[in-house]
């Protein structure tokens, strides 16, 4: 015989919708963190396993949280602070944070062995050269010494910004590379785009194989990642 029994249904669901788990959309953000981990690890982007990260710009936070199943400490700031209230009522791991405040106000009195920038709109800008200090001026600050910086993006290489959002040039990334590189030769730089990158398609199912395919000549924009290696 079944029998409801309120309170153990209230606090199954309690659990149920209090975490980013069964939030829709999260697979989604989990599989794309999964997808760029394995693309920057076949670059070689990490020489030793990152054991806390900085998420720029956590937004509701489901990749942050999708970080925090890779590292030991994991923090995200955002300048929402209704983003960061729904990300910290889904929060269920201890070793994870989020904090409202802006990039430029923050200052943790300590670096990270990994900081991330998921399409974060500080990095959004034309000119290249305030583009390469901003990125600099971020890396100095919270990277620590063999510590990376990750800046995800999207562009269709017009050099234009249709939306609002601006879309750089292949030789704008390029120059944005040769500045960054000219600020500090330690750097150890790289930029990825995803669409070329065999593990990409590879041993990742066949229904990612064709769904990759389909990105690859359907979509004019494409994901670039630019890594930065800080070497002291």
């Amino acid at each position: 015989m079944v029998e409801y029994n309120k309170e153990k249904a209230r606090q199954e669901y309690e659990k149920r919708y209090s975490t980013f788990t069964f939030v829709p959309g999260y697979q989604y953000e989990l599989a794309q963190v999964n997808r760029f981990w394995r693309i920057l690890n076949a670059a070689g982007v990490f020489r030793v396993n990152p054991k806390d990260a900085l998420d720029l710009g956590s937004g509701f936070g489901f990749k942050t949280y999708a970080l925090s199943k890779k590292i030991e400490r994991v923090t995200g700031i955002d300048i929402s602070s209704n983003a960061i209230l729904i990300s910290n009522t889904l929060n269920d791991n201890p070793n994870l944070e989020f904090i409202c405040t802006e990039l430029e106000a923050y200052n943790p009195q300590k670096q990270f062995d990994l900081v991330t920038a998921f399409g974060l709109s500080n990095f959004n800008v034309s000119d290249v050269r305030k583009l390469a200090d901003e990125i600099h001026a971020t890396v100095q600050q919270l990277v620590k010494s063999n510590g990376v910086f990750v800046l995800y993006s999207t562009t269709d290489f017009s050099g234009k910004a249709p939306s609002g959002w601006y879309y750089h040039s292949k030789s704008e990334l390029k120059q944005v590379i040769s500045l960054l590189k000219a600020k500090d030769p330690s750097y150890g730089i790289k930029l990825i785009f995803p669409h070329r990158s065999l593990v990409n398609y590879r041993k990742q199912g066949v229904r990612n194989f064709l769904f990759e395919l389909f990105k690859l000549f359907s979509q004019r924009k494409k994901e670039y990642l630019i890594s930065i290696t800080r070497h002291d």
